[in-house]
């Protein structure tokens, strides 16, 4: 005889409950102890934290299953000389795949999904070091400019290409310790130059974003700001060209590329973006002589026409030109006379197909350093023009 006291019979309903709901149990515990175990790794190799990793694995990982046992079927299938089975079960493989990569995407674009942290060498870095930029390689003639004010804030010159941006640009930024940056610039519309601008501003909420006028119909960004000769971007960074109310429509956008100016603790930067004769020539006779002296300039290439003027590069007088070379299209490489020339000059030639990104260090003294091959140059205050 059943004692009263004995417990009462489990509900058939919470026996059902209970057994549907413990693969979902299991599967949020594997995915919380993979996503424990793998975040210190995380954190230091790729800089960043996920915080839907449980969430997405947990939906995820069924899809992923299905699509490693779809493919051993049809493998079977295979060697069975079971053509037909092997086709349909991997036209649902195809699916499960995209399903997997479709949830992947999702989480990973939801906001907040992402904790960015700065480089593990940026951790323990001085707390205050000198003024730096960094002129990164973009493919085919693009560029990309981190320049790091005195005071630590970081500013963005140019974006690089949609291609690029992440590779390069987005971790460039990290590695040097950037979450969030004092401001962005876009020197014209090419989209080797411009075409991250819009994912550095949405991943890096820049405080101001300046355009050159002739790239607003292509990258209007959010609250932007012209940059024309004269706009005294922060105390450091100054626009050149292009002239105050002038909006060219020339087809080719290099015709109106912002060139701006850095005066970092003493020393000055030139940065020509793609600018060309026409600009060249406009500088020469509209600025001051003085306002073009510089002791490194940084330049592209004209898509359709010449730059670096010996005229230019007389006034300019730097010791180091940092140049973009790209083979094709023909336009974007460095023409043999035209390095001949500055060799001849006494200037130091850094061709980015050969250094790489290029690492200048606006100290005593200035240190300009290849990323690639161990080129280096090094300038003392006394240097003569």
């Amino acid at each position: 005889m059943r004692s009263v006291f004995a417990e009462p019979a489990p509900h058939p309903i919470a026996g059902i409950l209970a057994w549907r709901a413990a693969p979902l149990v299991d599967s949020v515990a594997v995915a919380a102890a993979a996503w424990g175990g793998s975040i210190l790794l995380t954190a230091l190799h790729f800089q960043r934290i996920t915080l839907y990793a449980i969430p997405a694995n947990v939906l995820i990982s069924p899809f992923v299953f299905a699509s490693l046992f779809a493919s051993t079927l049809s493998a079977v299938f295979s060697l069975a000389r079971l053509a037909p089975l092997a086709g349909a079960i991997n036209a649902c493989n195809g699916c499960f795949a995209w399903l997997a990569g479709w949830l992947a995407s999702f989480f990973a674009g939801l906001p907040g999904s992402q904790v960015m942290l700065p480089a593990p060498a940026a951790w323990f870095a001085q707390s205050d070091p000198a003024p730096r930029v960094f002129a990164l390689e973009i493919p085919r003639g693009g560029a990309a400019n981190v320049v790091m004010l005195p005071g630590g804030e970081a500013w963005l010159i140019d974006a690089g290409s949609v291609p690029a941006y992440r590779p390069v640009v987005e971790s460039a930024l990290h590695g040097v310790g950037v979450s969030r940056l004092g401001g962005l610039v876009v020197t014209h519309g090419d989209s080797y130059h411009a075409g991250g601008a819009a994912e550095a501003v949405e991943a890096f909420r820049p405080r101001e974003v300046w355009i050159a006028p002739e790239a607003v119909d292509r990258y209007a960004l959010h609250r932007h700001r012209f940059a024309v000769a004269g706009s005294e971007i922060d105390p450091a960074i100054t626009v050149l060209f292009p002239p105050p109310g002038e909006r060219p429509g020339r087809a080719v956008a290099d015709d109106s590329a912002a060139v701006i100016r850095l005066d970092l603790n003493g020393w000055r930067l030139l940065l020509m973006a793609d600018a060309g004769f026409e600009a060249e020539k406009w500088l020469l006779a509209n600025s001051d002589p003085a306002a073009l002296r510089c002791d490194v300039l940084i330049k592209g290439r004209h898509a359709d026409d010449f730059s670096g003027l010996p005229e230019f590069l007389l006034a300019a007088a730097p010791a180091v030109i940092v140049a973009t070379h790209a083979p094709f299209p023909p336009g974007e490489a460095i023409p043999s006379e035209w390095r001949m020339e500055v060799e001849r000059a006494g200037i130091t030639l850094f061709d980015q197909s050969e250094t790489g990104g290029v690492a200048i260090e606006c100290g005593d003294p200035l240190v300009i350093r290849a990323t690639v091959g161990g080129m280096e140059r090094r300038i003392d205050r006394q240097r003569e023009p």
